[in-house]
């Protein structure tokens, strides 16, 4: 026979497994909940300092409509190391699309803006100079760039 001794012993012991429980998983939940917001916070970082590094490439007057010999040499050289910095940029973009680092959200508008760039004359002249010196960087990224002028 259970005594009223044994049954509140249990229902304590057992009202004490189950609070533990739930604080674990309170615990399990704030941390789950946390490692989101990190991420979230992370890949906004990353998306603005992506931006900011664009932002900060300073194209010459009329490098997107001319290819570099037709600018002035001031303008050609300024040109050259405007668009060598974007199509470091670009591999980078391309690198961290490709080891699953960014959204896909992010990275078809950075794709976007990489097909409008190149669709233009000072684009494709840039691409075409400068595309030798991705054969080996990031296997696969200058084909990715070969594929907006062959779809324009």
């Amino acid at each position: 026979m259970i005594t009223p001794e044994d049954l509140s012993g249990w229902i304590l012991q057992n009202l004490l497994t189950v609070l533990a429980s739930a604080g674990s998983l309170v615990a399990t939940g704030a941390v789950v909940y946390s490692l989101i917001v990190l991420r979230n916070q992370l890949r906004l970082q990353v998306f603005l300092e992506y931006t900011r590094r664009f932002d900060e490439i300073e194209f010459p007057e009329g490098a997107f409509v001319e290819p570099w010999p037709r600018l002035t040499k001031k303008r050609a050289r300024k040109a050259e190391r405007a668009f060598r910095k974007y199509f470091d940029l670009c591999s980078q973009e391309w690198w961290l699309h490709q080891s699953g680092k960014i959204e896909s959200r992010v990275w078809e508008v950075w794709a976007r803006g990489m097909s409008d760039i190149v669709a233009t004359a000072g684009g494709r002249h840039a691409w075409q100079t400068i595309r030798p010196e991705y054969q080996n960087v990031f296997p696969g990224f200058a084909s990715f760039i070969d594929e907006f002028l062959v779809s324009k």
